[in-house]
């Protein structure tokens, strides 16, 4: 039985799938291929799990005591005033950086015309 590995990490099998690369030169007909196959599976399993890890403890610190878990909200004056910039011509990086917030925030900010 033959296994191949999904871009997941998830294992599919296959009774008569021959797999080979286009990139490099391995085959899993024969036992080198297969170990590559597997190593591939392996970092692939790491790298999965060490994201999922680095996503928790970037949750933990957001929602570390002394924390409120999101980013404070503006006020609607400030928003109107940012939309009012945003009329006379001011960059959005500009706005972003003078208000504290992301690039992001002002696009929506613009979007909504507050």
């Amino acid at each position: 039985m033959r296994w191949i590995f999904t871009r997941s990490g998830q294992r599919v099998t296959a009774s008569s799938a021959t797999l080979r690369s286009l990139a490099e030169r391995f085959d899993n007909t024969i036992a080198y291929g297969r170990a590559m196959i597997g190593f591939a599976s392996v970092w692939t399993q790491v790298e999965a799990e060490t994201t999922s890890e680095r996503a928790q403890r970037g949750k933990d610190r957001a929602c570390a005591p002394g924390t409120s878990g999101t980013a404070p909200a503006l006020r609607l004056d400030t928003e109107t005033e940012i939309v009012a910039a945003l009329s006379d011509g001011a960059q959005v990086h500009a706005l972003a950086q003078l208000y504290g917030v992301a690039p992001a925030t002002i696009k929506s900010i613009r979007a909504r015309g507050s």
